[in-house]
């Protein structure tokens, strides 16, 4: 079991904010006995354990399943060469039509879902954002078709070997055109032009489309947690 405060989101969103991790085989007392003890505002509780015992526990603390995360990887292949697309072009700076596709892009998120937290979900992918734009291990690509923003693809790279997705986001307008595509095989050269052998992608298993999008791209299902939140405020 890991248990701590998460400074960060603490002062983000103005709650006291830590986060539990069940390991497999958690003893049901340990559990109870964390959450009732520790003074926590809301509490981000990871599981792959979905036992009925795990569940009446969070449940009576006031738990809420709010996700399923699910982490996609992939290996990568070094000689694959990129095709070059005159619409993609690497963004140096935020303006309203990446902050929109952006915050767009997590319509499916905890953060999104959980109605405590709906309203920080904007400004929260706006920084995430901005971190990928400004970070020197991380790049975000749009494409564009007749001068507007159809797309885009926020990404970072992390330990010796791994690159990741952070974001990505098709516009209504032009979804269905293989634009999503287009944006991850440039996210993959990036990755492999950076040394990196692995590509991970986190999702939920709730975004059926975007789970088939990433299956539909060889990636492989990693793992999935359960996440849960706990409110005392």
């Amino acid at each position: 079991m890991i248990f701590q405060q998460l400074n960060w989101d603490t002062e983000f969103f103005g709650h006291k904010v830590y986060s539990l991790h069940i390991e497999e085989a958690e003893e049901a007392k340990r559990i109870r006995t964390v959450l009732a003890s520790s003074d926590f505002d809301v509490c981000y509780v990871f599981s792959r354990d979905y036992s009925s015992e795990i569940m009446s526990i969070l449940q009576e603390h006031g738990g809420i399943l709010f996700d399923k995360k699910t982490t996609y990887m992939k290996n990568l292949n070094s000689e694959a060469t990129i095709q070059v697309n005159e619409h993609v072009h690497e963004i140096r700076q935020a303006d309203d039509s990446t902050i929109s596709l952006a915050v767009q892009s997590g319509w499916k998120s905890r953060f999104y879902l959980d109605p405590k937290f709906n309203s920080f979900q904007p400004e929260l992918y706006k920084r995430w954002l901005l971190r990928d734009i400004e970070s020197s291990k991380s790049k975000v690509f749009g494409f564009y078709r007749e001068d507007e923003l159809a797309g885009l693809a926020c990404t970072s790279l992390s330990g010796e070997n791994e690159g990741n997705l952070d974001l990505i986001a098709v516009s209504d307008k032009w979804r269905k055109l293989g634009i999503g595509r287009v944006l991850l095989n440039y996210v993959e050269n990036y990755w492999i032009k950076n040394g990196k052998t692995k590509g991970k992608i986190v999702t939920q298993m709730e975004n059926e489309a975007a789970c088939r999008f990433y299956e539909s791209n060889k990636y492989i299902l990693h793992d999935m947690q359960y996440v849960w939140h706990i409110w005392r405020s």
